[in-house]
Parts: structure tokens; sequence; C-alpha cells
């Protein structure tokens, strides 16, 4: 337990699991760290395998982690989910899909303990227009393109403005 009572970081400083991934990124997210997900024998280039060796009661408290955190009504993804969003440089982890963990898609019964009828929770789908913004920076912020700003918000030009609350990620 840290010395202030809380068992992690507080939810209110900012971590450093993302920075990769762009500015602000690692303010805005929150990162759970499972231990292990590597090979002890097998190694890919100079680094250990990725390999889901995780037990379940890994599993079990990362479940009840996210349903914590699930207050906050965002959006659960993977290291690696964020990479693909944000172009960012490719990492492994976690060697298992996240969406798949949440609600069982592809999984056999005994491969994660999962409840499919939780909502998703941990990047904002939305943003609300400071003075200042421009998709540019918007785009460049949330790893998306100023085209898909656009599309997703239904804009004819580039032009914002101050409280206006623009969707951020297209999330199948």
């Amino acid at each position: 337990m840290h010395s202030t009572g809380h068992k992690t970081r507080p939810l209110h400083r900012s971590g450093a699991h993302v920075g990769d991934c762009g500015p602000g990124w690692n303010a805005r997210s929150i990162g759970i760290c499972l231990i292990g997900g590597v090979s002890e024998d097998e190694m890919q280039g100079k680094h250990p395998k990725p390999e889901n060796n995780f037990t379940p009661e890994q599993f079990q408290t990362l479940r009840q982690i996210i349903e914590d955190l699930s207050v906050l009504n965002c959006t659960t993804m993977g290291h690696r989910d964020l990479i693909k969003i944000t172009n960012a440089p490719p990492k492994a982890c976690p060697c298992f899909d996240v969406a798949s963990f949440l609600y069982g898609a592809d999984l056999d019964e005994t491969d994660f303990p999962r409840n499919p009828q939780r909502p998703s929770t941990l990047c904002p789908k939305k943003h609300e227009v400071t003075e200042g913004d421009t998709l540019w920076g918007l785009s460049k912020t949330y790893g998306v393109t100023v085209e898909t700003l656009m599309r997703l918000n239904n804009l004819e030009d580039s032009v914002i403005h101050p409280g206006q609350v623009l969707s951020v990620y297209e999330f199948n």
C-alpha cells in the first residue's frame, strides 16, 4: 500500500505508460499492469516472446479493477490497441485481446473469467473544444486524422468553436 493510503498511484496523478502514443495520453489514461505475459523459454529478438501465461487470479483482479473504474464512463483497451489508433511504435502488450477478455468473442469458456454484460470502461470518446483547439491539434492529441474527425462530426470544413463537443473515436 502506498504511503498515502492508495494501493496504487492516485488516479489524479499522471502515469508514464503510453507516452509514445502522443501528447496528453499519460494524463488522460490509466495503466493497469499485469506481471508476466512473456515466455520463460522463447525469445523474440532481444526480448522474451509474448505469452498469455497470466493466472486466473490475475484475470479476476484485472476484471475487478476494470469494473471499479467503470464509473469513469470511458473505454477500456489494451496498450497495443491504443498503439494501433495512434500509430505509436508497436508493442505486444498485453499479450491477449482485451475486447475478447471483456466480451468473450472467439474464446473458449475456460480462457478468461468474464462478464459480457459489463459495459466498456479508458480513453475519452468525446472532446469539448476549448479556446485555441484546432482539428489538426486534436488529431495529433488523439491520434486520428483531421479527415476522420471531420467525418465523425459531420463537419464540412475545419472550423470548430469553444464549447462544441466532438467525437474523437469510432470504436466497433
